[in-house]
């Protein structure tokens, strides 16, 4: 299980390295990686603390810095994947199939974090990657750019992912189902209305 605590900052890090390489003013290379290096930080103390100091480790902390990193690396990845598609005609389909296998690490480590036995999900795990790779592959034939999409991308993973974690504890209910809707489609929303469309 000690492994499964590297899922996160792995996906983090990678995709950081990758949305780094799209940029060329250093200013924003180094922005990235000083909020990468930050947020690592931030997780792995709240391992430690959770290993070594359990008397100081205040609830849900790593549930939380997790679901952060998790949208955080879904925006990093799809944005390199819609900018690699975009910029170096990269197959559509592989990128996908990428994509695909990104989320199925992303939904283990969810349901791995807030402790459910991922054996008896494993097909909530393949479904939830298969209709998130289905947005990623729509999201891919809009006249937008790549950060508009992978923006768009984080916040549909953002409802998804947290209306999940609400219905596997049990507290999913209407308030909490209107508010993750409200924020995300509007998130979405906001992003699509100020891209500029080509």
């Amino acid at each position: 299980n000690l492994w499964s605590f590297f899922i996160s900052p792995a996906a983090f890090l990678s995709g950081g390295f990758l949305l780094s390489l799209f940029f060329e003013n250093a200013y924003f290379i180094h922005g990235i990686a000083l909020i990468v290096a930050f947020l690592l930080f931030l997780f792995f103390n709240d391992v430690f603390v959770f290993l070594h100091h359990s008397f100081r480790y205040q609830a849900y902390a790593l549930e939380n810095i997790s679901n952060t990193l998790n949208i955080l690396s879904l925006w990093f990845w799809s944005t390199a994947l819609f900018g690699m598609i975009i910029l170096v005609q990269f197959s559509l389909w592989t990128a996908a199939l990428i994509f695909f296998c990104f989320v199925l690490f992303l939904e283990y480590e969810i349901l791995w974090i807030h402790k459910f036995d991922w054996r008896k999900e494993w097909a909530r795990i393949i479904l939830m990657a298969f209709v998130l790779s289905e947005f990623f592959v729509a999201l891919s034939f809009f006249p937008t750019g790549f950060y508009t999409n992978g923006s768009v991308m984080a916040a549909i993973f953002y409802i998804f992912s947290g209306m999940e974690r609400r219905f596997l504890l049990k507290r999913l209910d209407s308030r909490a189902l209107l508010r993750y809707l409200g924020i995300g489609l509007g998130v979405a929303f906001l992003i699509l209305f100020t891209a500029r469309w080509e």
